[in-house]
């Protein structure tokens, strides 16, 4: 069946390609080690860490979070045997069989700011404190809904 029903399928049915090459595209934005992995959800016990099978993972701390106690958080399973614990867009943790930390990429660091600069100044709008203060207008109504 296979030699007689595939060529003659093959002789129907098969049409030439238009152009030559491929019509495969690359991925971009996304992480396939972690799309094609086993998934499981947990929840950060109080102290920063998270049971998977024989083992008991420590979450290091973050720069954007203390702690990540009481989170839910996914287990990837990968295929070469390695974990990873990602919080939403995060990657907390990644580690080996034994359950040993592995090296997470170190993300840039930020520039540091100079001496008149604060981060406070940087983030919010300088107020303007030389204005009046704001006075009732009699002529206006107020409508409260």
């Amino acid at each position: 069946m296979r030699e007689s029903y595939i060529a003659e399928f093959d002789r129907r049915f098969a049409v030439a390609a238009m152009q030559p090459g491929h019509a495969f595209l690359p991925v971009r934005g996304k992480n396939l080690d972690l799309t094609f992995s086993l998934q499981h959800e947990r929840t950060v016990n109080q102290d920063n860490t998270v049971h998977f099978g024989p083992c008991i993972l420590q979450i290091e701390k973050t720069h954007w979070r203390a702690t990540l106690a009481g989170c839910r958080v996914t287990i990837y399973e990968q295929l070469d045997g390695t974990w990873t614990i990602g919080h939403g867009p995060h990657i907390v943790g990644r580690y080996n069989r034994e359950g040993l930390p592995l090296q997470l990429e170190t993300m840039p660091q930020r520039k540091p700011l100079g001496k008149r600069e604060s981060l406070r100044s940087s983030r919010l709008p300088r107020l303007n404190t030389t204005t009046k203060p704001l006075t009732p207008n009699p002529n206006r109504t107020l409508h409260v809904l």
